[in-house]
């Protein structure tokens, strides 16, 4: 963990319903380092509530679930709100729900069957446009190698996932990106 000690590094832990408070706490705990934040996938109002409970910074909501953020009224405040954003549609209702952030994929084309064919950079560059001031993160296919491909399109980081990401040099220079 020491490698990460000042930067800005976000976990998404996307638990498939399997998420229990201690287990979320030992995560938060052992992401215990300056920079770094969890925030817990969440398709419920009680997965939100876990996630206040445990500490994490925030939450991340599937698309299918975006409306989460309004139905939990003030159970949700003081998280940080991502949601996964794969079209124009999906981006301005996030931006109209009070989104603080929207994660586009896929990006560029990636092993991961999840998430469909890539975008390409200028329709990512079209949907960050359309964020309006809410933060965007590009994720799927991104790497070292393709991380500087993203300049200048809008894009707040790229994500980049995987064992790429585990190499301390590697993910050094994919946040330079920009």
């Amino acid at each position: 963990m020491a490698a990460v000690q000042g930067s800005n590094w976000g976990l998404i832990w996307r638990h498939g319903g399997s998420a229990t408070l201690p287990a979320v706490e030992a995560l938060v705990q052992a992401a215990k380092v300056p920079g770094v934040r969890v925030w817990l996938s969440a398709r419920t109002p009680e997965e939100v509530a876990l996630a206040r409970r445990a500490g994490c910074a925030g939450v991340h909501v599937p698309e299918a679930a975006v409306a989460l953020r309004r139905a939990v009224g003030r159970l949700g405040e003081g998280l940080s709100w991502t949601c996964a954003a794969h079209d124009a549609r999906a981006v301005r209702r996030a931006v109209a729900l009070g989104y603080d952030g929207v994660l586009i994929s896929k990006v560029f084309a990636t092993a991961s069957p999840s998430l469909g064919l890539p975008k390409g950079l200028l329709r990512v560059a079209r949907l960050a446009r359309l964020a309006d001031g809410v933060a965007v993160y590009g994720l799927g296919g991104v790497s070292v190698g393709t991380a500087a491909r993203l300049g200048g399109l809008g894009l707040g980081l790229a994500v980049v996932a995987g064992a790429e990401a585990l190499a301390v040099d590697a993910t050094e220079r994919a946040w330079r990106y920009r």
